[in-house]
């Protein structure tokens, strides 16, 4: 019993978003080798989603019979009472999302809850190049969290060499890091589509996350599924972003 409250508690802050990215990859560990802890998270899941679909449809009931009796003691133009029905259901709804936090997740929230900024590379090989040079500065910027300056600094690199994909990922990240996902996902697309060894699984995760950041689920589902197939380092995560968005 009190292992089961434990995995409550923890797989709601998961859920939630109040866990640390080491504490999110102890629950994802969790997820591929403790079956008791994967059927206890998959029953969150349709609870709370089951919860969702009885309070909303109990909800328009109860709208359906005030609107009846106000209808019967009143004689307000329609108009005016079509107005005031959707104001009431606004205010309403509002208060039952304030009140349910764990029941509304954004796609954006969702992406937020599971990105995290790719490495920069520790180690590259460095010459003097100015394609070299220029490696160098971007990844200087990309480290000092400077995105913008070491974006600019990825596409010059890029029109010295179009085939550089380590240069075209990193843009990608950059663009990411200064609200762009728009814009890093032609990046992570052609990475994909080059069958790129090094950043492949990388750009299909990050990929994923750029689409559900700008609200395309059926687009990031289509990726996450794709990196579950293919057993890539980030399949725990795609496994649980997948249940999280049923």
């Amino acid at each position: 019993m009190k292992t089961r409250l434990n995995f409550n508690e923890l797989i709601e802050q998961y859920r939630n978003g109040l866990l640390n990215q080491e504490e999110r990859k102890f629950v994802d560990k969790l997820q591929e080798t403790d079956p008791e802890f994967q059927k206890e998270f998959q029953l969150h899941v349709h609870l709370d989603s089951a919860i969702l679909d009885m309070d909303l449809m109990n909800f328009e009931k109860q709208i359906a019979t005030i609107h009846k009796d106000y209808e019967k003691k009143h004689s307000i133009p329609i108009l005016w009472r079509v107005a005031a029905s959707v104001a009431f259901i606004i205010v309403v709804g509002s208060l039952f999302y304030l009140t349910n936090p764990g029941l509304l997740r954004s796609s954006q929230s969702l992406a937020d809850n599971y990105y995290e900024v790719y490495k920069p590379l520790s180690a590259f090989r460095s010459g003097d190049q100015p394609s070299d040079l220029l490696l160098a500065e971007a990844f200087d910027l990309f480290t000092r969290k400077d995105f913008s300056n070491a974006a600019n600094k990825f596409k010059n690199l890029l029109n010295l060499n179009p085939s550089n994909n380590m240069a075209r990922f990193y843009l990608g990240i950059s663009l990411i890091e200064t609200g762009k996902p728009s814009d890093a996902i032609p990046l992570m697309q052609e990475i994909i589509q080059q069958k790129d060894v090094l950043f492949g699984n990388q750009a299909e995760w990050y990929l994923s996350l750029c689409f559900l950041k700008t609200n395309d689920k059926a687009e990031a589902k289509k990726h996450l599924k794709i990196l579950v197939s293919k057993n890539s380092h980030y399949k725990a995560q795609a496994l649980n972003l997948l249940k999280e968005l049923k």
